[in-house]
């Protein structure tokens, strides 16, 4: 697995070893051509392993590589959040 988290010099984590005992609800946002994190070796494996519920986690592909404006994120975050959180009541205290 390519997903690998580097703590300090001497401590490297590998998400795949944890990623199972992540079971709220995720939103997975990747672009389809991430150079630095590919989708067959490291996005599919780690969206595959959650260990939430296949109804309480979405995969997004972006038509991008590793950055992407946050206008494409808010595009997706926003309506996922209203889904499990629920909607934004403005004006409320």
């Amino acid at each position: 697995m390519l997903f690998i988290v580097r703590l300090s010099t001497s401590i490297i984590v590998e998400a795949v070893q944890y990623v199972s005992r992540v079971t709220l609800p995720v939103l997975m946002i990747n672009g389809r051509y991430d150079f630095f994190l590919p989708e067959v070796l490291s996005q599919q494996p780690l969206f595959d392993l959650l260990g939430t519920a296949p109804a309480d986690k979405d995969w997004i592909h972006l038509e991008a590589s590793h950055g992407f404006p946050v206008t494409d994120i808010a595009r997706h975050v926003y309506p996922w959040l209203d889904q499990h959180l629920g909607p934004v009541r403005l004006g409320i205290r």
